[in-house]
């Protein structure tokens, strides 16, 4: 009875001390992991960009939009601001803002202009602003303003060129334009009256014409054998 006893007693103890092992170890890697992710949430809030104002604007094609934000430096470190703003294809930055720097502490606002090219298609674009440390990239931080592009539908029909004065009998070409001034494509279809109900002829009569494109148009126009000379309106 007393080995019987002795041996429980030792396997007992041996139990605790594994047990107390396994949350050593738990309790460690906890701590490990906890430290990483202070560290990062340092890293992260050491730096803050934020856009002023609303986070979804609005805009037509062929503007300019300038947009405002501000950056503070949280670190304990002065550091050299370099910012970069990703645009959508087509789009331009009007006024450039380099690299800056900042104290421990401080903040500064900042504008930037961006043109809206007149091909912008409708919907919504984000522009994306990353400010990050000069020789530390890992230090950054980076803000998002969504920009809604209207729909803009607008057409026009314009005389290229047609002879002044033609000989009666003798046919006559006028050429003129069709230009497709919004930012999405636009089917046309012509239809010619002439005031003395000529034959006239059009090439093309229907098609389709992308943003910011012009097609040509020709027109034919027979003319009748009279005695006396006429105006013709097409």
């Amino acid at each position: 009875e007393g080995a019987y006893r002795r041996r429980y007693v030792s396997v007992v103890s041996l139990g605790r001390a594994v047990l107390g092992g396994l949350l050593l170890l738990v309790l460690t890697v906890r701590s490990e992991l906890g430290a990483r992710s202070a560290r990062a949430h340092a890293r992260g809030a050491s730096l803050q960009v934020r856009f002023l104002g609303p986070d979804r604007i609005g805009t037509e094609p062929r503007r300019v939009i300038t947009l405002g934000f501000r950056v503070e430096n949280r670190n304990g470190v002065a550091r050299k601001l370099e910012p970069t703003l990703d645009l959508p294809s087509g789009w331009r930055v009007l006024s450039q803002t380099p690299a800056f720097s900042l104290n421990p502490g401080e903040s500064t606002l900042r504008l930037i202009s961006v043109s809206v090219p007149a091909r912008a298609s409708p919907g919504d674009e984000p522009l994306r602003l990353q400010v990050a440390a000069a020789g530390e990239p890992s230090l950054r931080d980076e803000a998002v303003v969504t920009v809604r592009v209207s729909q803009v539908q607008e057409a026009r029909l314009r005389t290229v060129r047609a002879p002044g004065q033609v000989s009666a009998g003798a046919p006559y070409k006028a050429i003129y334009s069709f230009t497709n001034s919004g930012n999405e494509p636009v089917q046309f279809s012509l239809r010619a009256e002439s005031d003395r109900s000529l034959p006239v002829e059009i090439s093309p009569k229907s098609g389709n014409v992308g943003p910011q494109e012009t097609r040509r148009i020709r027109a034919t126009v027979k003319t009748e054998v009279v005695p006396d000379a006429f105006e013709h309106r097409l």
